[in-house]
């Protein structure tokens, strides 16, 4: 079972209309095999809810944002809080160790924020550097059905950042599009935040109807997927 810590925020308030709020869900891996790149990771995540906030003030949108942590079980570190309100992540609340819940954390995240009924725009990412392992309620099928469904029904945003495996194959067999999908080399993980960071503001300021990380994606050393130590970045896919 996933333990919870929630500071939550309600989704309407009376009297005011939240459709132009922006609500970011980051749903990030914190298996032990983060922990060589916990640093690179607690700086690109803290760089990036920045810029999310400078830009909501630019764009006047009210940015809220849920993180939940996963290992071998999940963390719902806060659901919907405002942005402001958001303390950076440090070494002492980004530990690493454990297996990957994955389907677990993803599929509780997307329920916990459902209840909400946002009606502005949603955006989940999803960060990782390994694959499934540890989930004792959701299985691959059930995130999968669910994604689509919200990505098809209410036009909600996934990304899958995957670092040192084929992202394309395991964020499509969840439901995420290759488009919105980055897999990289895990020493350019901060540089997976950038190109993220871009593709976020792209969408936020209607350049682009939807997330599209291949677009933004930052200049790597391109390798075909697993054929070199690092496993950088791979080939755009041309369909979903």
């Amino acid at each position: 079972m996933g333990q919870t810590c929630i500071i939550t925020q309600p989704a309407k308030q009376e009297g005011k209309s939240m459709g132009n709020d922006v609500l970011i869900n980051f749903v990030l891996d914190k298996s032990g095999s983060m922990f060589d790149i916990r640093d690179d990771t607690i700086g690109g995540f803290n760089q990036y809810l920045e810029e999310q906030r400078r830009l909501g003030v630019e764009l006047g949108q009210r940015t809220r944002v849920s993180l939940t942590l996963f290992d071998t079980s999940f963390e719902h570190r806060y659901i919907s809080a405002n942005v402001e309100d958001i303390p950076p992540l440090s070494p002492e609340t980004y530990q690493p160790g454990g297996n990957t819940a994955l389907y677990d954390a993803v599929g509780s995240s997307i329920r916990a924020v459902e209840k909400l009924n946002p009606d502005g725009m949603v955006l989940f990412v999803i960060q990782t550097d390994g694959l499934e392992n540890s989930s004792q309620e959701w299985t691959r099928s059930s995130v999968f059905n669910l994604i689509t469904e919200k990505r098809e029904k209410q036009d909600w945003q996934f990304v899958f950042l995957g670092a040192d495996q084929d992202a394309y194959a395991s964020g499509g067999q969840i439901g995420v599009a290759g488009t919105s999908t980055l897999s990289y080399g895990r020493q350019h993980s901060r540089r997976a935040h950038e190109a993220l960071g871009r593709s976020t503001a792209a969408w936020r300021s209607g350049a682009s109807a939807a997330i599209d990380i291949a677009v933004h994606q930052p200049e790597f050393d391109v390798e075909e997927p697993g054929s070199g130590p690092d496993n950088s970045v791979g080939s755009r896919p041309t369909s979903t």
